[in-house]
């Protein structure tokens, strides 16, 4: 049995305060889980995530496994990973804690060479930190015999067994700010989070006058940034397009692809940017593909493309209403730029490989550009993906939906007549007025 290659994401709590199962923290480019579980995979040969909900990686290629005895907190998630576990030691962290420290890792895993017990972990003061340490299968039957007794309590069985711990001064030459042991238990503290990790800023604050039962009192409002994003191909101004603070890169990329103007990476010779202006060379002959044409796209660019679908689907798929509500769900909680200002559009693709992109702008456009650009730049495939989206879904966002290969469409709004004719042309599941467990599906 191989000594520390097997790692597990605790993912079973009840996430009261956030208001949402911490089990979907999106991070804007993918969820919080998703990159614990990606950087655990690059130190462990097996990481296992044990959840009370396991339906959600239904589409992940994960060892994902039910908690084995529900309502005895993180001790009955430990018990059930070691008991699965492939290895001698189980490293545990939380799927709301976004640190870890690699290097951190490596030396708990020489000092248990050099002196065994049944856990490894922090102390801070009188307070042992239970997640980011190390378990022996040895545990087991003192678990057992603890639910056995009613004790869930996993500090107080740490303390009783007295495990080897690390203290403040050793961690904080690892660690100097303790960051490891960060919960993202708020709402707050996710968007303190997402702050520190330099994600855009969307926001500003101005002063208004609110009138409330006809009393007029200055307020401190927040609204969204909106900027004016030149694009310049091959030394012609081409167009401005009307756009949120922050992704322009994505944003003009993706504008290009689903324009026509480009099919690849490749095709785009060199870009440059400066205070919100792209300069962008584009291979020869292939701006020909591009026609002008008048868009409902109220903060478009006028242009529209008349490119084919990257996949003709010879029969709509038809989602599971469980799963479309899941999908809303995630599309209610990820956008703190909503819920702050009321001012943005949003969306969210759900790929075929478990990976999800989110974006929201002032225009609905923007952000399947922003998607597109995104999955171009970082070699995504949308094809047979999921778009989910707060907008009205007119023909040239089905359009763009389709040249990208998407299976299913999903808006909180309306489909126009002419969206549902090209739907159902192209066999694309489109499904409008998506509210809780309501949706008209469009067949």
């Amino acid at each position: 049995m191989e000594k520390f290659g097997s790692a597990a994401i605790l993912a079973g709590g009840e996430s009261l305060r956030m208001g949402f199962d911490k089990q979907i923290i999106n991070l804007g480019r993918e969820y919080l889980v998703d990159k614990l579980h990606r950087e655990l995979k690059e130190i462990f040969s097996q990481v296992i995530v044990i959840s009370n909900r396991p339906e959600l990686y239904h589409n992940r290629d994960y060892f994902v496994v039910s908690d084995g005895y529900r309502g005895h907190g993180s001790l009955s998630g430990i018990h059930q990973g070691l008991m699965v576990s492939e290895s001698e030691y189980l490293f545990v962290t939380a799927c709301d804690m976004p640190y870890l420290n690699a290097v951190l890792i490596e030396k708990m895993k020489h000092l248990l060479l050099e002196n065994p017990s049944k856990a490894l972990v922090a102390r801070r003061g009188d307070r042992i930190e239970p997640f980011h340490g190390f378990y022996s299968r040895d545990l087991l039957p003192d678990i057992e015999r603890s639910f056995e007794k009613g004790h869930l309590k996993l500090g107080r069985l740490l303390t009783e067994l007295g495990v080897s711990t690390l203290d403040e001064a050793v961690l904080r030459s690892y660690d100097r700010e303790m960051k490891l042991f960060t919960n993202l238990n708020t709402k707050k503290e996710l968007r303190d989070y997402l702050g520190e990790k330099g994600h855009r800023v969307m926001i500003e604050e101005i002063l208004i006058e609110k009138n409330i039962s006809g009393n007029q009192e200055p307020f401190m409002d927040e609204v969204v940034v909106e900027k004016a994003v030149e694009i310049v191909i091959n030394g012609e101004r081409t167009l401005e397009i009307y756009a949120s603070e922050g992704d322009h890169r994505e944003l003009v990329v993706g504008f290009l692809k689903n324009a026509g103007l480009i099919e690849t990476l490749e095709d785009i010779l060199s870009i440059s940017s400066g205070d919100s202006k792209f300069e962008v060379a584009i291979r020869p002959g292939v701006r020909g593909a591009l026609r002008e044409s008048v868009t409902s796209g109220c903060l478009g660019s006028g242009f529209s493309t008349s490119k084919s679908p990257a996949v003709l689907y010879t029969t709509p798929h038809r989602s599971d209403p469980d799963q479309i509500k899941e999908y809303l769900e995630v599309l209610r909680s990820v956008s703190e730029v909503f819920e702050r200002t009321g001012g943005v559009h949003s969306s969210l693709a759900f790929l075929r490989d478990g990976s999800v992109v989110f974006y929201d702008d002032i225009g609905r456009h923007n952000t399947l550009d922003k998607i597109v650009g995104h999955a171009l730049m970082t070699g995504k495939n949308l094809l047979e993906g999921t778009l989910v989206t707060t907008g009205r879904i007119s023909s040239e966002m089905i359009k763009k939906a389709a040249m990208n290969g998407f299976r299913t469409v999903i808006s909180r709004s309306a489909p126009t007549g002419l969206a549902v004719e090209i739907a159902r042309e192209y066999a694309i599941e489109l499904i409008g007025f998506a509210r809780g467990n309501r949706f008209n599906r469009y067949v």
